[in-house]
């Protein structure tokens, strides 16, 4: 049952890596993300995230 959970996280959790890979690639400015300020690096992904669908 462990195994089977941590595969499919697993598989998860590359899914997610790659869409910030593809979101840090078209808005530089997540790249220079600062997690000191947590709350404004929610809403420029945020802002990134509604870009990118509306741009798609």
């Amino acid at each position: 049952r462990q195994r089977q959970f941590n595969f499919i996280h697993s598989k998860h959790r590359v899914v997610v890596e790659h869409a910030f890979g593809r979101l840090k690639a078209r808005f530089k400015a997540l790249k220079e993300l600062s997690v000191k300020d947590i709350k404004t690096a929610i809403k420029l992904a945020d802002c990134a995230i509604l870009l990118h669908n509306f741009l798609e």
